[in-house]
């Protein structure tokens, strides 16, 4: 019996999945990023982008990455940034 080109096309779904969106790959990621902050911060980072990145990566409420930061924490408040040296 010969496959005939109707019988080959049909109703097909596809769909990828991102390796790196495993429960392991995810807690990887966010293991990386707590323990990536404080040297992001001391290298520049600006405080509002890495908090945006905190609440995508933990998949917190959107309205965390809109707070004000509590008094008494301000950027001028932590570590000076890392000299860099030629």
């Amino acid at each position: 019996m010969a496959t005939k080109p109707n019988r080959l096309t049909g109703d097909f779904r596809y769909w990828a999945v991102d390796a790196g969106s495993t429960p392991a790959g995810d807690l990887a990621k966010r293991q990386s990023l707590v323990e990536l902050a404080p040297l992001l911060l001391q290298l520049g980072t600006k405080p509002d982008g890495l908090l945006e990145e905190v609440v995508r990566t933990f998949q917190l409420p959107e309205e965390l990455a809109e707070l004000a930061p509590p008094e008494g924490m301000s950027p001028e408040g932590l570590a000076p940034p890392l000299a860099i040296v030629e």
